[in-house]
């Protein structure tokens, strides 16, 4: 049996379904979700009023998130290919 683990040493997962990865993806979520009203001083010197992000964090979020997947995909195949 190899003593290399594909997950962290070739594809470079190194903490994959810990329980600190859970944690810090829930406090994530938390902050992103709720950041309009935790931390409104984070609007003061921007166009985008806490109202706006309420309303349009969602599209952003999914945006960002479709740009991230598209990149790791192609990071991955070249990966597989190798």
């Amino acid at each position: 049996m190899p003593d290399d683990d594909l997950w962290t040493d070739d594809l470079g997962y190194i903490d994959l379904a810990t329980d600190e990865r859970k944690q810090l993806k829930s406090d994530t979520k938390d902050l992103l979700w709720n950041l309009h009203e935790k931390h409104p001083e984070i609007f003061d010197s921007e166009p985008l009023e806490p109202s706006d992000y309420k309303r349009m964090r969602k599209d952003a979020l999914f945006s960002i998130g479709g740009r991230l997947r598209q990149t790791h995909g192609a990071d991955n195949e070249d990966k597989v290919e190798q």
